[in-house]
């Protein structure tokens, strides 16, 4: 099973995304499922991240909202990825959101737990943001979301593939799913 991320800043059309690559690969073959990260399936991480998100306290408490997505990822590790048998997971964010948002807000990188499995490829997405009328205190937070988007920006790595979100929606659809499949599904 391969672990496939989708990351990047806020709303660049991540879930958009993932949705649409999950159906295509599925549609050609491939046994692929997706996940949005925070997972609902921990439901105590999962209700604190999202009212830390609603309510503005992720600005004033950013450690314990970053523990609680942390936990978050672990639970859902433990509980889903490895109990499934499929060809690939894609999940909208993953440990590069955390690291990227906790850099952003001034956390400490060994803070992240070790035992958080790598994606085997992330997608990040760049690009002009689209406009989004109900936002998080995260999103509405103007200098943070540069801050996000600069680091976003310098992340590098073997396994890291940077998109375009300005392209057309079917644009990306495909460059993406065509990476996958030249990695993954040949």
């Amino acid at each position: 099973m391969k672990l496939i991320a989708f990351e990047g800043p806020d709303r660049l059309g991540k879930t958009t995304q993932v949705k649409l690559c999950t159906d295509k690969l599925n549609q050609e073959g491939f046994f692929v499922e997706d996940f949005k990260i925070p997972w609902s399936g921990d439901p105590v991480s999962f209700d604190l991240i999202t009212s830390y998100l609603k309510s503005g306290l992720v600005t004033e408490y950013p450690l314990i909202f970053q523990a609680a997505q942390m936990q978050n990822r672990l639970k859902f590790q433990e509980k889903i990825l490895q109990a499934v048998s499929c060809d690939a997971i894609i999940v909208d964010r993953w440990s590069l959101s955390s690291a990227v948002y906790g850099k952003a807000q001034g956390i400490d990188a060994n803070f992240y737990h070790p035992d958080l499995m790598e994606p085997d490829i992330t997608f990040v997405f760049g690009g002009k943001p689209f406009f989004k009328e109900d936002q998080d205190a995260l999103e509405r937070n103007t200098p943070l979301q540069e801050r996000v988007h600069e680091l976003y920006s310098q992340v590098r790595g073997e396994n890291i593939h940077h998109i375009d979100a300005n392209q057309s929606v079917n644009a990306i659809t495909d460059e993406i799913c065509q990476m996958l499949r030249l990695s993954f599904f040949t």
